[in-house]
């Protein structure tokens, strides 16, 4: 049995893409390293998949001021760039109270917006402001409603408060920290360019990341990890599948939500153990539509402020994906963890869903050829709400075991979702090049 004991430099766990990233930076520097992932493909929940000539991502996704996005920092470090869907004339749409509202660009948009009276408009405009200039370090554990203060009590301010939220994927402005929302509407504001989506879905960047995975870098499909052995304060061996590795560091970019099914949480001080179980993700309901001929020539997003319920029909701005004659809709229900959790709720969540999505899109489900439906206990692996800002998360070296390490989009580095993910493992890297170079 001691002879199938492999050895490797770094073991990483997840090709989503925190382990995608770590595993081209690495394979960029000569270090060998083996990922491990149980599924058949990269790409963790940002996969892509093709059905009846459409492809389909795995659920909503955008890369946040575009070109000055987590992502496309990490490509341009492998000497790629993300080729972009055309932004023009895709504005986003809010809906609130049945009525539909161009979401404004800039300050004198809101002044123009019917939702806001002169006085809200002059109110949430100060809020923009304060955003601006208030240091984000001094508000992490604030609510985006306390920072906003008596505004945020005035019905129309709220809901464009939300809609802001909703940007941060933490519609709840009383939960939402104020400093992850802050941090990310000041990059957007100040950005040349809004949400970017890529060319042909994520496929792009998955496939652009895995061409950079070469020798001395190997990516195991379907060899999933079974168990992680630490002994002394250092992980000894890594149990996968198809054998057992002996790595000299161990980076784990899956949710830290699940590092305990792995890993004895003796190994940890009881403050990680909890931290990790409790970390509160962010939940959604997503279905992709197959639609027989299309229904709509809006390209940007339609954003329902009462249900958090957000959709695309991606296929008007991207021809690519889906075949001559057909239209491709995506939608998105963000829910908490509490309804994610309520059986009667997701029993009834398709015909609400269809419902809504008719209401916002008239004519839709008529169009209807099939339905892909996925329910996403972790969307994102943290609600960015207060307490779980990302000044408030472990670092990405663990402090309870030497050699491992974290990334994905629990660990801790500013941003949300991906962007987390990417920007963690691009953080990640030198840590563990630090760490390799004193351990020999």
């Amino acid at each position: 049995m001691e002879n199938l004991v492999k050895e490797t430099e770094v073991a990483i766990i997840g090709a989503g893409y925190g382990g995608l990233t770590a595993a081209a930076l690495l394979a960029r520097k000569g270090i060998r390293a083996e990922v491990f992932e149980c599924l058949s493909v990269p790409g963790g929940r940002a996969r892509s998949t093709e059905r009846d000539g459409f492809t389909l991502d795995h659920g909503v996704h955008g890369y946040r001021c575009a070109d000055d996005s987590a992502g496309a920092r990490v490509l341009r470090e492998l000497g790629e760039t993300i080729k972009w869907v055309p932004e023009h004339g895709n504005r986003a749409m809010l809906v609130t109270g049945g009525k539909r509202f161009v979401y404004p660009q800039k300050v004198a948009d809101i002044f123009r917006l019917p939702l806001l009276s002169p006085g809200d408009a002059l109110r949430f405009t100060l809020i923009l402001l304060k955003i601006l200039t208030v240091p984000v370090s001094m508000i992490a554990d604030t609510s985006f409603a306390q920072f906003a203060g008596r505004a945020s009590k005035r019905p129309q301010v709220r809901t464009m408060l939300q809609a802001l939220g909703l940007a941060a994927m933490a519609p709840d402005i009383d939960q939402a920290s104020a400093g992850e929302v802050v941090h990310l509407l000041r990059r957007g504001i100040r950005a040349r360019q809004g949400i970017g989506h890529p060319l042909g879905g994520e496929k792009q960047v998955i496939d652009k990341l895995i061409r950079h995975i070469i020798d001395p870098v190997r990516l195991n499909l379907k060899n999933g990890v079974r168990k992680i052995h630490i002994s002394d304060k250092r992980v000894e061996a890594v149990e996968t599948e198809n054998g057992i590795w002996k790595p000299k560091a161990v980076l784990f970019a899956m949710p830290v939500q699940r590092l305990f099914r792995f890993v004895d949480p003796k190994h940890f001080r009881p403050e990680f153990h909890n931290y990790a179980l409790n970390l509160e993700p962010t939940c959604g309901i997503s279905v992709d539509l197959a639609l027989a001929e299309p229904v709509s020539d809006e390209g940007g997003s339609i954003l329902d402020l009462e249900q958090f319920l957000m959709g695309r029909f991606p296929s008007v701005s991207d021809p690519s994906l889906c075949p001559p004659g057909r239209q491709l809709a995506t939608w998105l229900w963000v829910v908490n963890s509490l309804k994610m959790r309520d059986k009667n709720f997701i029993r009834g969540v398709r015909e609400q869903m269809r419902n809504k999505i008719e209401q916002l899109a008239p004519g839709t489900m008529g169009k209807v050829m099939w339905e892909r439906w996925l329910y996403f206990s972790i969307l994102d692996g943290v609600y960015l709400r207060v307490g779980q800002a990302w000044q408030n998360r472990p670092p990405l070296r663990s402090q309870d075991v030497e050699n491992l390490f974290f990334a994905g989009d629990t660990a801790r580095a500013p941003g949300v979702g991906g962007e987390i993910a990417f920007l963690s493992a691009l953080n990640a890297v030198p840590l563990i090049e630090k760490f390799r170079a004193g351990d020999k």
